[in-house]
């Protein structure tokens, strides 16, 4: 809308909006109750996304038109979508590489073993476990981990020896002459004796 007033100094002339059609040169004969003659309305409605491999906690997805209605004659704005993962009952994430925890014996752990593992895509492997492992050592089985932009991370098997809470007596017997033969067994001395050089004899 085009305003103009005359002094002394000339004439001036003052742009503003109009108050009716603001902006957009046209009225509406009749004012839609939807819209209220702004020519947007809000509606709710159900989008297919997709989610790319390997996405991780925190980022954003964006949906381009999918926002809020733009200004007259501009389009509209886009939709961001932040994405958490959920976690793994069996795996632990870090970046690109997965972990997962497997149980062994204490005669596994000396002997060696092999052990099935299942991957996140529900894949099985035969993983070798050497002889001599030691507690909580992890082995990797390398492009087994989370895909991302063509790459692969890996898998970490992370190693839990488990002692017996309760042996048969063939079992204890077995644990006997294994202690004795390393020379630890209850009678002379325990554990630490073979470490400890047995008990100091008192001083006179």
């Amino acid at each position: 809308m085009r305003q103009a007033a005359h002094s002394s100094f000339g004439q001036f002339v003052r742009m503003m909006t109009c108050n009716q059609c603001g902006g957009k040169g046209k009225i509406p004969e009749k004012v839609c109750k939807d819209c209220g003659g702004s020519g947007h309305s809000r509606i709710k409605r159900k989008i297919s996304v997709h989610i790319p491999a390997g996405i991780d906690n925190g980022m954003r997805l964006r949906m381009e038109g999918y926002g809020e209605a733009g200004d007259y004659g501009a389009s509209n704005g886009d939709l961001y979508i932040e994405v958490y993962v959920q976690s793994h009952e069996r795996f632990i994430r870090t970046d690109d590489n997965l972990e997962t925890t497997i149980e062994i014996s204490p005669a596994q752990a000396v002997l060696g073993t092999s052990a099935e593992i299942e991957t996140i895509d529900k894949r099985h492997i035969d993983l070798r476990v050497p002889a001599g492992i030691q507690f909580n050592t992890a082995l990797k089985i390398p492009g087994e981990g989370i895909k991302r932009r063509g790459k692969h991370g890996d898998l970490l098997v992370r190693i839990k020896i488990i002692t017996p809470k309760s042996v048969s007596n063939e079992q204890k017997e077995l644990y006997q002459k294994i202690a004795e033969f390393e020379g630890k067994s209850s009678t002379n001395g325990g554990f630490f004796s073979g470490i400890m050089g047995g008990k100091k004899k008192s001083k006179k």
